[in-house]
């Protein structure tokens, strides 16, 4: 089992080296690759033939998870885990099977640092720790960026939430004022500043996503999740995994599914 991420695929190098690999006999590759690899391949021969296209028989797109599906991979591998703690992982994960192991292995960890938990404490210890370490990485993005007031600004933002400090009761007042202050930096700086602009609202649509998973997770009872978890309801968990997923493609997106998630599950709305 291979796996190739962009930069390595960039190259095409190792591709080539596989073509020698799939020479022996007796020998099948099964070889992971990233999305942006997969579209280079579907577009092979416009305009040009590329490694990919010499290197690979075929690729099969992987689809996320369904909340289903996410259960039953996680029901064959942790035994007696209850259903809301597999929902929670499903949640952080948005169904992505990498991501999903992650989770999984955060939530172990969790509780045998704490057994017993329950599930509202597991999500907000959780989040906060991965919340932590997002907004690190966004500091370390925006202390890369030219020097001006602006990006000055956002990185002192990134720097004082203090989410793992403060205890349970503090988390979901502080992603919250984080968030909107993002956003305002956001509104402040998309003309000037585009740069500065485009990280803070990566990292305030990532803050109104863990505001929402912390508070429907503090107040979930079994009828909510009841209806949470059905395929005919609105909203689903579905939905909200759809807007974890955006994330990555176009963060204003994923802020407006994660509002209009909040929406529909009677939530207040986060004012931008």
């Amino acid at each position: 089992m291979f796996e190739l991420v962009d930069a390595v695929l960039s190259a095409e190098g190792p591709a080539w080296t596989l073509v020698g690999l799939s020479l022996v006999p007796g020998c099948v590759f099964l070889v992971s690759v990233s999305d942006d690899a997969l579209m280079s391949f579907e577009r092979r021969g416009i305009p040009v033939r590329d490694a990919l296209d010499s290197a690979f028989t075929t690729m099969i797109a992987v689809e996320p998870f369904t909340l289903d599906e996410a259960r039953t991979w996680m029901d064959r591998r942790v035994i007696g885990l209850p259903d809301p703690f597999a929902c929670l992982c499903f949640c952080l994960s948005a169904g992505i099977p990498r991501e999903l192991v992650r989770s999984a292995a955060a939530l172990h960890d969790l509780y045998q640092d704490s057994p017993g938990i329950p599930v509202q404490g597991a999500a907000r210890r959780i989040v906060a720790a991965e919340t932590a370490a997002k907004l690190r990485a966004f500091s370390h993005s925006a202390g890369r960026l030219p020097a001006s007031p602006a990006a000055t600004d956002l990185v002192v933002a990134l720097n004082t939430a203090g989410l793992t400090r403060g205890g349970a009761a503090a988390l979901l007042p502080r992603l919250t004022d984080l968030a909107r202050s993002l956003h305002t930096e956001h509104d402040k700086h998309r003309d000037g500043e585009p740069e500065v602009a485009r990280l803070a609202e990566e990292a305030a649509s990532h803050l109104h996503l863990s505001v929402t998973i912390v508070e429907l997770f503090s107040h979930l009872d079994a009828h909510r999740l009841d209806s949470l978890t059905r395929a005919a309801a609105s909203p689903t968990l579905e939905d909200l995994a759809v807007a974890r997923r955006a994330l990555a493609v176009d963060p204003h997106l994923s802020w407006v599914l994660t509002a209009r998630f909040r929406d529909a599950a009677g939530m207040a709305a986060l004012d931008r």
